[in-house]
């Protein structure tokens, strides 16, 4: 997920820098997927930080950090993405 956030965003930055990649529909096509890439790619990429602190010690998910509403965040986002 990392490589793909990598990837997104030089896409991303590779579109919006030339006017006469604007202007093509296939670059701006391109660009909107890869932003939705990027969005789902960081929530991916985030999971781990949003699993509430019982399931560190309990579950053995090491980086949990989050209480139950950042997981119920966490999953909206995952299904709106």
């Amino acid at each position: 997920s990392g490589l793909s956030m990598i990837g997104s965003s030089m896409i991303v930055s590779q579109v919006l820098r030339s006017a006469k990649n604007r202007e093509n529909m296939q670059q701006r096509l391109i660009c909107a997927m890869s932003i939705v890439d990027l969005m789902v790619s960081t929530v991916w990429f985030c999971t781990n930080l949003f699993v509430p602190a019982f399931f560190k010690t309990n579950m053995g998910f090491p980086w949990a950090s989050g209480n139950q509403a950042s997981c119920n965040a966490q999953g909206f986002l995952v299904q709106a993405s």
